[in-house]
């Protein structure tokens, strides 16, 4: 895809949050080593969602801007060259979904962003980077994670909740195709694991 190339601002918020900006040239205002707080909050103004500018304004929030190099978000050779291999292999129907070019069909396994190139004119440029995302987010065979959620208010901390989850992929497995009989791109059990209400509440996807 042609794009401008976009300069990476990570916010270090020196307060309760870690922010990243994504911005371009025609934001020169704000610019690595300034401090972003309630007396320039304004120069953030587009570059953050409102509720978080608006707490930088009040004096809740500040940050410093660092500059994030496009090095650090590079994917592994292996990755690299799957997706360069994929060109012209798949495309988009026009229900939205993903088929291979040789089988007219849903594929069953691919590593690698399936569209390496998306012309950003494209009407169906949209579905390929969902599908680009869907496989570059988890470059993984079986895991298990582990997600602990907290909420908190202006007066401090509130509640939370742990789980667990048991996950095996079957699309961009690291160490290629597995046998996958029931024809699906995921399997994950989740469970609950505390506070104990939580415990014994589980999903499977």
């Amino acid at each position: 895809m042609q794009r401008s190339r976009l300069i990476r601002w990570g916010l270090t918020v020196l307060t309760i949050v870690s922010l990243t900006v994504l911005t371009t040239p025609a934001f020169a205002e704000l610019k690595p080593g300034d401090k972003l707080d309630k007396s320039n909050c304004q120069e953030a103004k587009g570059l953050l969602p409102d509720v978080v500018l608006e707490k930088f304004c009040a004096g809740k929030f500040s940050a410093e801007i660092i500059e994030v190099k496009d090095e650090a978000f590079q994917y592994s050779k292996k990755f690299k060259a799957g997706s360069e291999a994929n060109a012209g292999k798949y495309y988009i129907t026009d229900d939205g979904y993903m088929y291979e070019t040789a089988t007219k069909t849903w594929p069953h396994f691919w590593y690698g962003s399936p569209f390496p190139d998306v012309d950003e004119k494209d009407p169906k440029a949209a579905n390929k980077i969902m599908y680009n995302h869907q496989v570059a987010r988890f470059q993984v065979d079986d895991v298990y994670w582990f997600l602990s959620t907290k909420w908190a208010t202006p007066n401090g901390f509130d509640r939370m909740v742990e789980f667990g989850a048991y996950a095996t992929w079957y699309i961009g497995r690291h160490s290629g195709p597995t046998d996958n009989p029931d024809d699906c791109y995921l399997k994950d059990l989740i469970f609950g694991t505390s506070p104990y209400d939580a415990v014994g509440v589980s999903t499977l996807e």
